[in-house]
């Protein structure tokens, strides 16, 4: 395999078709702001944040535990989604990929939410999944993070983190002149209602998810 092969299938997995596990969301408590993503990793804050950013901050500081174990389980599915779709890809071609993230990507998805202790997903506001719009609070999250890592706390931690499309993504979720051989026939099998192509590099794809139980 060829380091452009290499690079394709790799940045490919970021941005297949979402997919991840449902629960009912009703009568969710709602949760307290906890801070975001640029407070949580420490980054320098606008002399203008008032008392009641900086309680928040700390807050987020002191749940250090939690949102590592919220980052650990998305890197481990980007990472074994990343692994799989690579292997088929390269021996198969990208339109036996798609078939990976029908098929596989659910199951992985579950066993790195029970290894982690979690529920972890991923949605998008385009699917190529119906099944895959995630719960109300991801979501409000999601209207909240302006495209950034963001992460609220109570009885439970919770984070979403953006999916940006890189330039190999195109491959299955760009134009569709753009679209690999082979590729649109099976999206047009497996996804007649597909909206999850049209993207551009850069663009926001989607969000992954991770919901953290308290101790």
């Amino acid at each position: 395999m060829n380091r452009t092969t290499l690079w394709i299938v790799t940045s490919l997995v970021v941005a297949m078709g979402v997919s991840g596990c449902d629960r009912d969301a009703d009568d969710e408590e709602p949760l307290e702001r906890v801070a975001h993503y640029e407070a949580v990793e420490g980054l320098e804050k606008d002399d203008d944040d008032d008392a009641e950013a900086d309680e928040d901050d700390a807050e987020a500081l002191n749940d250090g535990p939690r949102r590592e174990r919220a980052d650990e389980a998305d890197q481990a599915l980007r990472q074994r989604l990343m692994g799989r779709v690579m292997e088929v890809a390269t021996e198969e071609g990208f339109d036996a990929a798609v078939d990976v993230c029908r098929d596989e990507a659910g199951p992985l998805t579950e066993e790195v939410g029970e290894e982690f202790d979690v529920a972890i997903g991923r949605v998008s506001d385009r699917l190529r999944n119906p099944d895959n719009t995630g719960h109300d609070w991801v979501w409000s999250m999601i209207e909240e993070a302006d495209g950034q890592p963001h992460y609220e706390a109570n009885d439970e931690l919770r984070a979403v983190k953006p999916i940006a499309l890189a330039e190999g993504c195109v491959n299955c979720h760009g134009d569709t002149d753009e679209l690999a051989e082979g590729v649109p026939e099976v999206l047009e099998e497996r996804y007649p209602d597909d909206e999850a192509t049209g993207y551009d590099v850069g663009d926001l794809r989607g969000w992954v998810w991770v919901e953290v139980p308290g101790s």
